[in-house]
């Protein structure tokens, strides 16, 4: 059988927002805005100016429960701060994309809120 994601191009748009919060509504922020072509188990990697990365894997996802060609791709991999400390791993179901369908996280690190926006999209050769 030939799945689906084998004879299409999977293009990733990321987005992250990093944002400290200073005193009296004062705030700073960082973005990365990217459009990438990506294939099945190849590292991709987003840098931003600060220094953060975001290392990320597609991997096909198969449900059991479903006949043929998953529309879903898992995500695995690490986000790092300035210093290329690990603050956060990019795995379980947060990381698991619906193809077309958004998908936003946001967590806290170190008085910084950093937000991630996914959307998968397929094309096909």
């Amino acid at each position: 059988m030939i799945s689906f994601a084998s004879l299409a191009n999977m293009i990733l748009n990321f987005s992250m927002i990093r944002n400290v919060g200073g005193e009296e509504g004062f705030s700073l922020k960082t973005e990365l805005h990217e459009v990438r072509r990506i294939m099945l188990k190849q590292n991709n990697q987003f840098i931003m100016k600060n220094g953060m990365t975001v290392d990320l894997k597609a991997l096909f996802f198969e449900d059991p429960n479903e006949v043929g060609p998953s529309d879903q791709v898992q995500f695995e991999g690490v986000i790092r701060n300035e210093e290329g400390i690990i603050i956060k791993k990019a795995d379980g179901n947060d990381y698991l994309l619906k193809i077309n369908e958004p998908k936003m996280l946001s967590f806290d690190s170190e008085g910084k809120t950093i937000d991630l926006n996914l959307v998968l999209k397929m094309e096909k050769n």
